[in-house]
């Protein structure tokens, strides 16, 4: 019992899904942070674009990063529930309606987007943890909301 980190045996692995994936960045540093800890964390399912050129090289390199992790088109995620292994969900908001590059943004279509994702982790029993990746600006224009941590988890 002494050994167990958040009721994790030493060694274990934890299964995850991944929404907004890019290159997975966000889900390579939680690797780290798990292995560190003695544990493993294994991404079954991730979701990103591969229609577009900047899409193609987000999966490239996640396909590189993570060989054995199924890479769902946004349009099949939608179709799809997440793994009933999975317990643990990251998602990454697109940043591009957030960014102070961006004068034309709209920070009310983020929240379009991510009903879907809401919908799927209402019918997701089996996910234990939910980690959105604060990207810049979205945290801090959401509802006035201030943080100054880089995620936010649920």
């Amino acid at each position: 019992e002494e050994n167990r980190l958040g009721g994790l045996l030493p060694g274990a692995t934890v299964e995850a899904c991944s929404e907004f994936t890019g290159i997975g960045g966000f889900e390579h540093g939680l690797e780290a942070g798990f292995e560190e800890a003695g544990l493993w964390l294994r991404l079954v399912e991730a979701s990103e674009l591969d229609d577009t050129s900047s899409g193609l090289h987000a999966t490239a390199v996640l396909r590189k990063r993570f060989p054995d992790c199924v890479v769902l088109g946004p349009e099949s995620r939608k179709q799809q529930r997440y793994r009933a292994t999975a317990a643990m969900l990251t998602v990454t908001p697109i940043c591009t309606q957030h960014s102070g590059l961006n004068a034309d943004g709209i920070p009310d279509l983020t929240d379009e987007t991510l009903r879907g994702v809401f919908a799927r982790i209402g019918s997701a029993p089996s996910l234990e943890v939910i980690a959105f990746e604060n990207v810049p600006n979205f945290l801090s224009l959401l509802e006035g909301q201030e943080r100054s941590s880089y995620s936010l988890w649920v």
